[in-house]
């Protein structure tokens, strides 16, 4: 028998194609997200790696400035409170130093469950902390962007159509199924009789016809399951307007934190090369008699501080920047072609 008239068939056909859709968007979802979560992971591991540099160059100043000042009092230039003074500073910049060491091991382990990689394996960063780059689109133009490519949104809609589908194949499910029906028997003998007489007889039966499948009584089921997928349906229409309404949201406010990082940034670097200039200065007058201790101590306390600042500020911009494309559904420079190998290598597999 063929079943060539089947209402329900197609419909079944484009909620299951619409249901792979889906699940298409849903690994690039994740594939997004996990591409910013190691993004941000590295640049952490970055920041972490620039205040170790920072705060091992400062340390190397004020060990610099314990000895000279040491040198001194033996020569009975200054008094024990000044090397006091300079110790206590050097030892509290060295435990700084330790809890950035120790934050950093953190973070390399962070970074290598990201990558899926042991975690007892240390990743050092390829290059030091500085900005990725701008985000150059404007505020309407990243929000357009994001309304039009973001795969939640999409995976909502997909997730409407199937049900839509659904709802019509439910229905249409009700609807008669028309088949063509073929029939054959034959029956074939040959041998003797009596010994004597040769017989051969066949025998054949052939029937062609049109069949009718039709649940009569089942109207009221086939209407009820069609109205359930359109009210899951419109649910998902529903949270599809939602997720637009976060969208926005989302994007208004990564682009206010990107504006406001850049604005940082500067001020930052702006006041760490104050605190280069202020320590270099007050060196210079403490070894000439016109700056005491507490003024160079000052000065390694505004140094480690504008570092800090500093590497929080890049961290903060280069986070803002990959929430950007997160959240604008574009792709990072580099790395849409190795996605690209990946897929192909999962399709094989």
């Amino acid at each position: 028998s063929w079943s060539f008239f089947q209402p329900s068939l197609l419909a079944s056909l484009n909620a299951q194609k619409a249901q792979v859709q889906r699940q298409r968007l849903a690994f690039d979802v994740t594939a997004r997200s996990a591409v910013l979560s190691i993004q941000q992971a590295y640049f952490q591991l970055q920041a972490s790696k620039s205040l170790i540099d920072s705060f091992e160059r400062i340390y190397k100043i004020n060990l610099e400035q314990v000895n000279y000042v040491q040198e001194r009092q033996k020569a009975g230039l200054i008094n024990i409170g000044a090397v006091e003074q300079a110790r206590a500073q050097l030892y509290a910049q060295m435990n700084q130093l330790i809890s950035f060491y120790e934050n950093y091991l953190q973070n390399a382990a962070s970074l290598a469950m990201a990558m899926n990689e042991p975690t007892d394996q240390i990743i050092l960063p390829s290059d030091n902390l500085e900005a990725i780059g701008s985000w150059t689109k404007t505020l309407q133009d990243t929000v357009n962007q994001a309304l039009s490519l973001r795969e939640e949104i999409k995976g909502y809609l997909q997730s409407e159509a199937a049900l839509n589908w659904n709802a019509s194949a439910a229905m249409r499910q009700y609807l008669p199924t028309l088949m063509l029906q073929g029939f054959y028997y034959g029956l074939y003998s040959k041998g003797k009789a009596d010994s004597s007489v040769n017989y051969d007889t066949s025998y054949t039966y052939k029937a062609l016809g049109l069949g009718v499948t039709w649940n009569i009584f089942d109207g009221g089921v086939a209407a009820a399951q069609s109205q359930a997928y359109k009210a899951e349906s419109r649910n998902a229409r529903y949270q599809a307007d939602y997720e637009k309404y976060q969208v926005r949201e989302q994007i208004k406010t990564t682009y206010a934190a990107y504006n406001t990082s850049i604005l940082s940034l500067q001020n930052a670097k702006a006041n760490l090369d104050a605190a280069n200039k202020t320590i270099e200065v007050n060196r210079a007058r403490f070894t000439v008699g016109l700056a005491d201790i507490t003024s160079i101590v000052q000065s390694m306390q505004l140094l480690g501080q504008a570092s800090e600042a500093y590497s929080n500020s890049l961290l903060q911009y280069n986070n803002s920047v990959a929430e950007l494309y997160r959240y604008s559904a574009e792709w990072p420079k580099g790395v849409a072609i190795p996605l690209a190998e990946k897929i192909n290598q999962l399709k094989q597999d």
